[in-house]
């Protein structure tokens, strides 16, 4: 296959590839440093665990950092890729129990980035669970050419206002009350836009709290 040159990408692309990591950037060098202020302070005079809590959530946002910024330049695959195979793959290490699924359709994509995509949603829908145990269903519908797959939980929902914020690197809905790096999300998008698909959130929170939140991603079907 020919080799692309970045002359054969539109200059639209390349800002806005440009933008997203320059935004990026300035945010990884903000948690870094910060990070780094805080575990100078606990060397100093502080208990072994609180350092180690430091080194382990900089070394979980380092790990985000090159996982997003390999999503951000991945081309992937084009195959044909059984969903529910890459479920029984991402379900290995997780409580299956607490996730129960439709029959999962055959899409076209890369296998090892949709699992990527299902891990992170997974991760999520177990962290961000409400009082009762994580319940969580993944569904599938066909909208024309495309499969539309939803993960929801049981958790305590997401309004209206924060449901775009979610995507962005680093911004953390519910700050650090709960473990991670706030790449989740934003690896899924890229991920998902890859695949020339969309990702987004849906809750009922507003008119049903604690309803839980859902999030779709459309996913182009190999007969279309």
């Amino acid at each position: 296959m020919d080799s692309i040159s970045q002359a054969d990408i539109p200059q639209a692309d390349i800002s806005q590839t440009d933008k997203d990591f320059e935004q990026f950037v300035c945010a990884a060098c903000h948690n870094l440093r910060q990070s780094l202020r805080n575990l100078r302070l606990l060397v100093e005079d502080a208990p072994d665990s609180r350092v180690e809590e430091q080194i382990c959530a900089m070394e979980s946002t380092l790990k985000g950092m090159v996982e997003y910024s390999v999503a951000c330049v991945s081309e992937g695959r084009h195959d044909r890729v059984e969903m529910e195979d890459v479920l029984k793959q991402v379900l290995l290490p997780l409580d299956s129990n607490t996730i129960s699924h439709d029959p999962l359709p055959a899409v076209l994509g890369d296998a090892s980035q949709l699992a990527t995509v299902l891990r992170h949603l997974l991760d999520n829908a177990v962290k961000f669970h409400g009082a009762d145990a994580p319940r969580i269903h993944i569904s599938a519908k066909r909208d024309g050419p495309r499969w539309i797959l939803a993960v929801r939980d049981n958790g305590p929902g997401i309004e209206s206002p924060y449901r775009e914020r979610v995507f962005t690197p680093f911004k953390r809905l519910h700050g650090h009350d709960y473990p991670g790096n706030g790449l989740g999300l934003a690896i899924c998008r890229k991920l998902i836009e890859r695949h020339g698909g969309r990702i987004w959130v849906e809750s009922n929170v507003e008119s049903n709290p604690g309803s839980g939140t859902a999030v779709l991603f459309s996913l182009t079907s190999p007969q279309s």
